[in-house]
């Protein structure tokens, strides 16, 4: 258990902490040297230092450094040592100041969650391996992520993991080895299976020959969609064939709702939120679907000459 303090934000407990991995680096000889800076920090404001407030620090060290010598700027380079840099931990933690301050049960509330979160990161490090191994279908993933006591937490840990490439560890191993990859805002798996569901199409788009679905039913069980989703969930369906075009462009005229086969895509990012995006594989029974439409058009029409 490791507790930091700072003089301007409170107390922080570490959870977790990753090191930053430099891919690429500038050699620059001894005798090349124009001309170094320290950060100018606050005193008793280096326990924590909030990377938003690091890069502007940064920042202005460079911007003095440029000022301070005559060379030409396409003759120079500014930067910190590959070996400097790798130094530093960067490191989660949580404001003290939203749980009591007792240090007792500072104590106590931050080890349990501590241990919540790590047991979490490592129930989801197997599907970072698949999903890296490109083994991890939508179906999958949001099956295991739904069936967690906080299922938007475990898509934030998950987007966050999969999206980033520096390795993390819990304080005591290496629960995610990392990747080569450049760090990503958010993660996209494929759907493997095919899903009727039934909704209420919002609107088409002829430029990309598609149509907005607001999910109204599931006709059967899904792996993907909870009842929570019903009536709330809005994504967009890739119309790949003429009928699915027409029936889906005379539903969203009338207003009326459509069942589609679909296989389904979705998109985590790190703030826990998913999107899907779909393509419609088929219309099931579509002669029934064409003449419940055909028949709320003529009823349509008919309305406007009463």
């Amino acid at each position: 258990m490791q507790t930091e303090i700072c003089p301007n934000h409170g107390d922080f407990c570490t959870t977790f902490e990753t090191h930053i991995q430099t891919n690429s680096n500038v050699e620059v000889l001894q005798d090349e040297y124009l001309g170094q800076s320290k950060l100018a920090l606050k005193e008793g404001a280096t326990r924590l230092l909030p990377v938003q407030h690091l890069i502007q620090l940064l920042k202005d060290a460079e911007r003095k450094l440029q000022g301070v010598h005559a060379h030409p700027r396409d003759l120079t380079i500014v930067g910190v040592r590959t070996e400097d840099a790798e130094a530093l931990t960067v490191f989660v933690a949580r404001k003290a100041g939203r749980q009591r301050r007792l240090d007792g049960d500072l104590a106590e509330e931050t080890e349990t969650e501590r241990e919540a979160a790590k047991a979490l990161v490592h129930r989801i490090a197997p599907l970072i391996d698949r999903f890296q191994a490109r083994q991890l279908t939508t179906e999958q993933l949001c099956s295991a992520l739904s069936a967690e006591a906080d299922p938007a937490r475990a898509r934030a840990a998950f987007a966050s993991l999969a999206s980033g490439s520096d390795p993390i560890s819990d304080g005591a191993a290496i629960i995610h080895a990392g990747t080569s990859d450049q760090p990503r805002k958010s993660v996209l798996v494929h759907g493997a299976e095919v899903h009727r569901v039934i909704g209420r199409v919002v609107s088409v788009d002829q430029a990309t020959r598609s149509c907005r679905l607001r999910l109204a039913s599931l006709p059967e069980p899904s792996s993907i969609f909870t009842e929570k989703d019903t009536g709330v969930r809005v994504f967009d369906v890739a119309l790949v064939d003429d009928v699915g075009w027409l029936l889906a462009s005379l539903a969203a005229s009338l207003g009326e709702s459509l069942e589609m086969k679909l296989t389904i895509n979705a998109k985590f990012d790190t703030r826990g939120c998913v999107t899907f995006s779909a393509t419609l594989i088929g219309i099931p029974d579509v002669k029934k679907a064409s003449q419940r439409l055909e028949a709320a058009l003529a009823e349509s029409m008919a309305s406007l000459f009463h």
